[in-house]
């Protein structure tokens, strides 16, 4: 996606060069990323409603979504991160996302009212690149399905299902639409990047190759 496919832009944003980083991520992603936030300052970016016709902006019950993307650490050890986030409604309201903590050093997916789950990947996304892949889809009105999946490593387009809560990984973590955890579909909610997230305390975040898709749900 080009920067002119963002609005809603909030605080500090920056291009990095992708090689000045350690570990930086492989040749095929090309030459930036993108830092978002600073210490204890937010920063977001969504996705306009003029993309593909306004597919990612309040998006129907009657779709399934898929986010993924390149994350890691930024500037600050020490607090929580952003990550990139569909039917987002506000940094105290993120829909679903993924994002990092500094302490255990983690992903994590973070739902509706702010509550986090442990995801059971590889890799410490302190110091290096993770890619994952997140998978939503509405069960009628009874709730939602997510499934979380980690490429086996960044560019190689395999993507293997990872366990959510310590549940099965290819069955994913169910949302009950009864629960504050849910997040409704339709409405204004969005797809996008955000540097904070419910809990506060934001540092900077690393993303790139960030992409959006969605589908008639099954």
């Amino acid at each position: 996606m080009s920067y002119a496919d963002w609005d809603t832009i909030t605080g500090t944003n920056l291009a990095i060069l992708n090689s000045s980083l350690s570990s930086p991520l492989p040749g095929s992603a090309g030459s930036f990323c993108r830092q978002l936030g600073a210490d204890n300052g937010d920063a977001s970016l969504m996705v306009t409603a003029a993309v593909s016709g306004g597919a990612f902006v309040g998006i129907p019950i009657t779709k399934a979504v898929r986010a993924e993307g390149y994350l890691r650490r930024g500037n600050n050890v020490s607090v929580w991160g952003g990550g990139f986030f569909v039917k987002w409604s506000s940094t105290s309201v993120p829909g679903y996302g993924i994002v990092y903590d500094a302490s255990p050093q983690a992903a994590y997916l973070v739902l509706n009212n702010g509550s986090f789950l442990t995801l059971n990947h590889s890799g410490n996304i302190m110091t290096t690149w993770l890619s994952f892949r997140m998978d939503v889809f509405p069960l009628s009105t009874t709730g939602d399905q997510i499934v979380v999946s980690q490429e086996t490593s960044p560019g190689s387009g395999v993507f293997n299902p990872i366990s959510i809560n310590g549940g099965v990984a290819a069955d994913g973590y169910f949302v009950s639409s009864a629960l504050p955890t849910y997040a409704p579909w339709g409405g204004t909610r969005r797809c996008g990047l955000s540097s904070v997230v419910a809990r506060g305390g934001a540092g900077s975040t690393l993303l790139d190759m960030v992409r959006f898709s969605v589908s008639t749900a099954p």
